[in-house]
C-alpha cells in the first residue's frame, strides 16, 4: 500500500507541476492524492514494521534561492497534515526539509509545490487587473509581498481543515486513534533525528506585520479559490 500510494502521489505531482495543466487537472490530482492519503490508514504494528523496512526518510524541496518563496508560509501547517517533522535550512541556497514516512513526505512535498504554484500563478493574474496597474511602480514589491501573505493565510487555513478531516477519518477507520498514530510518527521521527544529530530549534514567533488590505485580501480571496480540501469522492 505504501509503495503504490507514493508511485501514485508521484504522478499526480507531475501533472500538479506541469505548467501546462489546468485549473481543473490540478484540483482533480490535488482530490485523489487527499484521498490516497485518507485511504492510507495505518495502525501502531504497521508504523513499526515500516520503520524496520524503510526508516525515516529526508526530503528537500528549494528552488536554489538564497530566500525561500512565500510558500514558506503554508509549510508548517503543511507539515502537521502530513504528519512529517518539517523545518528550514538557511544557507547560500534556502530550502524546506520535510523527513517522515516515506509516502507522508512524498505528499508534504507534493503539497508545497502545489501552493507554491498556485501563489504563483494567482499573482501573475492578480499583476493583470486594474487594481494592481492602478498602484505606482515603486509600490508594486510591497503589494507582492502582502498579497502572498494574504494567500498564504487562506490556504494556510485550509490545509488545516484538511488535518482535521484526516483526523476525524483515522479516528473512524483504525483500531489506533489518529492521535496515538501521530504521536507514534513524532517519537519515530525524533528518534532518527537524534541518530543523525540533529536538532531542530522552535521556530520564533513572528510579530504583527502591517499589510496594505488591498492586495492582503485579494490575496485571501485567491487562496480560497484555490481547492485543498474538496473533490474527497474523486476516485483515486
Amino acid at each position: 500500500m505504501t509503495t503504490n500510494a507514493k508511485k501514485t502521489i508521484q504522478k499526480l505531482h507531475a501533472i500538479a507541476d506541469d505548467e501546462s495543466s489546468s485549473v481543473e487537472q490540478i484540483q482533480a490530482a490535488l482530490a485523489k492524492a487527499e484521498k490516497i492519503m485518507k485511504d492510507h490508514s495505518l495502525n501502531l504494528d504497521d508504523l513499526k514494521d515500516e520503520a524496520d523496512s524503510g526508516g525515516i526518510v529526508r526530503s528537500v524541496w528549494t528552488k536554489n534561492q538564497k530566500k525561500l518563496p512565500a510558500v514558506e508560509y503554508v509549510a508548517h501547517s503543511i507539515s502537521l497534515l502530513t504528519e512529517t517533522r518539517g523545518y528550514v535550512e538557511r544557507g547560500d541556497v534556502s530550502s524546506l526539509v520535510f523527513m517522515g514516512f516515506s509516502v507522508d513526505v512524498e505528499y508534504a512535498i507534493y503539497l508545497v509545490d502545489l501552493c507554491h504554484n498556485a501563489m504563483d500563478r494567482a499573482w501573475k493574474e492578480y499583476m493583470d487587473t486594474m487594481q494592481y496597474l492602478s498602484i505606482p511602480v515603486s509600490a508594486r514589491p510591497k503589494e507582492r509581498i502582502d498579497f502572498m501573505r494574504g494567500m498564504a493565510r487562506a490556504l494556510t487555513d485550509s490545509v488545516k481543515q484538511a488535518t482535521s478531516e484526516r483526523r476525524v477519518h483515522q479516528n473512524m477507520n483504525t483500531v489506533t486513534t489518529g492521535t496515538d498514530l501521530v504521536i507514534a510518527k513524532r517519537t519515530m521521527i525524533s528518534a532518527a533525528l537524534e541518530r543523525e544529530g540533529l536538532t531542530i530549534a522552535s521556530s520564533r514567533r513572528r510579530g504583527s506585520v502591517k499589510v496594505g488590505m488591498q492586495a492582503y485580501t485579494a490575496g485571501i480571496a485567491a487562496g480560497q479559490r484555490t481547492t485543498i480540501t474538496k473533490g474527497i469522492g474523486v476516485d483515486a
